[in-house]
Order: structure tokens, then sequence, then C-alpha cells
């Protein structure tokens, strides 16, 4: 019933634009309301399906994408709409970063937790970099869908774990715990997070730390995001499991309009 009210909306404006009343300048100008009204419901089906995530397990959204792909796809065009209108796309950030780092004897390993469209994998495809890209449905041939708490990769297999805006849902603990699985001693793991999600930055550094990463340093000056860098330092025991904090942050939440 949805697809049909949509439809039908949809072809009544067509027929309101095509008017022989609509003189000069006003057809111009109904067709960028058009246009407008599409970009707003675009960025409110990205504001519903972003409040979903933090309040969901990953378990469970990937259930709901798998069932409704297409919704997957909206979610990311909203996404893509929203990152456009920021002064720095973070994922520009991380890329440069990565781009300054010095070449090793071996290709390095990067596993991207929550990847969207890939860009890492696209920019690096030719490069030292081997990017793994994880997110819960795969919009292009770089992407592995999976639920990213439970990815392929081997144990101690990954020189750098990256999560930008993407520790969100409900258990972000077992990203963080599949994080340190995958990766190697010693190896790096990049978090990129709205700013606003953080009550206590010690703290939630704190609470990282006891998952066997140390702190190797935090950007926090920027305006809409925090970043850290952090090492592993050891390989979490079923033992040590049982003692893990529980690792959260604030939902984003937008105002009702």
């Amino acid at each position: 019933m949805k697809n049909k009210k949509r439809a039908k909306f949809s072809n009544s404006r067509n027929v309101n634009i095509q008017k022989p009343l609509l003189k000069t300048g006003l057809k111009n100008k109904n067709i960028n309301f058009r246009e407008r009204l599409k970009e707003q419901i675009k960025a409110s089906r990205f504001r519903y399906f972003n409040e979903q995530f933090y309040i969901s397990s990953s378990i469970d959204a990937r259930k709901y994408f798998i069932a409704n792909p297409e919704e997957f796809k909206a979610y990311h065009e909203g996404y893509e709409h929203q990152a456009s209108l920021w002064p720095v796309n973070p994922v520009d950030e991380l890329i440069n970063e990565l781009k300054k780092r010095p070449k090793k004897d071996k290709n390095e390993i990067i596993a991207d937790f929550g990847c969207g469209s890939a860009k890492l994998a696209r920019t690096f495809a030719e490069s030292h970099y081997k990017v793994f890209s994880f997110d819960f449905i795969a919009v292009n041939e770089y992407v592995t869908a999976c639920d990213m708490a439970h990815t392929n990769l081997f144990g101690n297999s990954v020189d750098i774990a990256i999560f930008c805006l993407s520790l969100m849902g409900s258990n972000i603990s077992q990203f963080i715990r599949e994080a340190n699985r995958v990766l190697k001693e010693n190896g790096l793991m990049k978090i990129v997070e709205v700013k606003s999600r953080f009550e206590k930055v010690e703290k939630f550094i704190y609470n990282i730390e006891k998952y066997g990463f140390i702190i190797l340093k935090k950007n926090l000056n920027d305006a809409l995001f925090y970043y850290f860098d952090f090492k592993k330092t050891s390989t979490i025991t079923k033992k040590k499991k049982k003692t893990l904090p529980e690792i959260e942050l604030k939902p984003c939440l937008y105002k009702r309009r």
C-alpha cells in the first residue's frame, strides 16, 4: 500500500507541473520545489534509519536490510547527501593519513568496518594496501556483506582496523572485540565518531583500552568529529571477555520539525 500511495503522490506532482497555467518562471520554480521536496524526503529517511541504527543491534539491522535492500540504498544516498554538507569528510581525512604512512616491506591489510560505498577500498585499489570492506549490504563489488561484529577474516591477520562513523548500534562492544580478534599484535585501530556522541571522552578511551588497546593519539579539535588512534597490545581471552566493560556512545537523535 505504501508504494501505491507514493506513486500516486508522484503522479499528482507531475500533473501539477505540466498545467498550462504555469507561465514564465513559475514552471522552473515548481521543478526546483520538487527537487527540494525529494531532498527533504531523502533526508528524513536517512535520519529515521540513522536513529534506528543507534538503538538496534547489528544482527537486527542486518536482518532488516537483507529483507529490504532498497532501504539500505536509500540510507546511503541520504548519508552521501549529508556528507556533502560537511566542511570536511572524515573518510577523506583518513585517506590522507594513510597516504602519508611510510610503506612497509609487505602490503598492509586494512579492515574497513561499516564501509558504506567502500571509498577506502576504491581509493587504494592499486596501492600497497589491501582493503577488506564490510557492511550490511554490498552496494558494489568492493563490499563484503555481513554483520561487522562477525567478519570472515582470520585472527591476527589485519594491520589496520577502521571505524569511521560506524560505531552504531546497541552492541558496540562486539565490534571492538572483533577488531581486537582480527588485528595483529601492535596493529592500529582508527576510530572517528561524531563529537556529540561523547559524554566523557576519557571514559571512552579507558574502556577501549580494557579491550587490549592503548591510546596513541587523539584529535578533539574538530568542530564535528573526534579522531582516535589505538594500538593493539594484547588479545582478548575468554576469561578476560567476561570482565570487559560495556562500551557505549550516545545516539544521534534529530529534532522533530
